[in-house]
């Protein structure tokens, strides 16, 4: 982006991504107050619409990081909750997007406990972009589950995706969720 910019307009800009080392509820936790998510938009799918899809994967990281922090969004937010769908009863096209949801639970899980999984080259990242790759992805991984965690307890009905993604979650050692609970609430603006 500065390349083009600089491209552009003949000057020397410089952007900072402030939160590049963060994770979105690690953000998220931090604008809470400003009432910021409220008035933001993640979906990859829908745009210019008053209701995210609820099913790609964008909506998928805000649902779970905003539950991280416990906060639950408005009803009607989402066109569908992808947690309480039954695979069976979709068509092909939403059954694809829910097995991209459920992959990403797998990768999610693996990234916990094997740093061989993310490279640099892996993520097409220019070296040095990131502090601490390998830790970032572990905290974003506990967000999601910590999200997926506070989803459940919530006692909404369970689909496919939800089932599947709670088996994972019963393996993670509960130790882990409460310390990443502990140091979100201590992002907190």
């Amino acid at each position: 982006l500065e390349k083009i910019f600089n491209g552009i307009t003949q000057s020397h800009v410089r952007i900072d991504p402030i939160f590049k080392d963060m994770t979105k509820a690690e953000v998220a936790a931090k604008v809470l107050n400003e009432g910021i998510t409220d008035i933001s938009w993640s979906c990859f799918n829908v745009q210019g619409q008053s209701k995210m899809c609820g099913k790609c994967f964008a909506c998928f990281v805000r649902r779970l990081s905003l539950l991280a922090i416990d906060h639950e969004e408005p009803s009607g937010t989402y066109e569908l909750d992808p947690f309480a769908l039954d695979r069976s009863l979709l068509t092909s096209t939403l059954a694809k997007d829910l097995d991209i949801l459920h992959d990403s639970f797998l990768f999610l899980e693996r990234s916990l406990y094997d740093e061989t999984i993310i490279t640099n080259e892996l993520l097409n990242i220019p070296n040095g972009f990131f502090s601490d790759p390998i830790g970032m992805l572990k905290r974003f991984s506990l967000d999601m589950f910590l999200g997926l965690q506070n989803y459940v307890s919530k006692a909404k009905p369970l689909g496919s995706l939800g089932k599947f993604a709670t088996g994972i979650l019963r393996k993670i050692p509960p130790d882990y969720l409460a310390r990443r609970e502990e140091e979100l609430r201590l992002q907190e603006a």
